[in-house]
């Protein structure tokens, strides 16, 4: 089960557990088998870059290691702010009280795109709570430096949190319209004309 995710809205706390919306839910999925002739199934395997050495899958993984070589843990690495001061680690979403004071018009809304969604259940206080409103804060996973944009919305009874990152994409309307020059030039006779005395 999903940790619980707090709230803070109009002065009241809300504690809601998110679940991933996942598309094969929604539109089913499909796997890939592969049987050998023995009709047994095959798993997957990966070969070094001589082909000689097979390791077999979860054999492969990522490591950190210092210019001198040596196996560096995840734990012990820092992070830096531009001026060599360390940085300031950022708590866990689930870890304190997210306060949604900071509301986006639908406008602003579109201009991200949505990585994930997850519905929050169906709170009908905090729904109402929610109104037509589109509230936004940065969501953290776990402690970390970076945190990703988030949006909590209601729709249909039902809160949903909405994570993604700006676009940065201009988009036109309907009553924009691009400039036409009026006078339409006549085309050069000459222009594809072929010219023998360059050859």
């Amino acid at each position: 089960m999903s940790k619980a995710l707090t709230f803070t809205l109009g002065g009241k706390p809300f504690s809601l557990r998110p679940e991933k919306i996942d598309r094969k839910k929604i539109y089913g999925g499909r796997e890939k088998l592969v049987f050998d002739d023995d009709n047994k199934e095959c798993t997957l395997a990966y070969t070094d870059d001589t082909g000689t050495l097979v390791m077999p899958k979860g054999g492969v993984g990522l490591g950190i290691v210092s210019p001198e070589g040596e196996w560096v843990e995840r734990s012990s690495l820092k992070a830096r702010t531009l001026d060599g001061g360390d940085a300031a680690l950022i708590p866990s979403s689930y870890d304190v009280p997210n306060a949604l004071s900071k509301k986006v018009s639908g406008e602003e809304f579109l201009d991200y795109t949505v990585t994930a969604a997850y519905q929050l259940g169906g709170d009908s206080a905090f729904c109402t709570a929610l109104g037509d409103d589109i509230y936004t804060f940065e969501y953290i996973y776990r402690e970390g430096y970076e945190t990703t944009s988030a949006f909590v919305l209601q729709s249909g009874g039902a809160a949903f949190l909405l994570l993604g990152y700006e676009t940065g994409i201009e988009m036109l309307d309907l009553n924009q319209t691009a400039e036409i020059d009026a006078e339409d030039e006549e085309p050069d006779e000459d222009e594809d004309a072929i010219d023998f005395t360059m050859m």
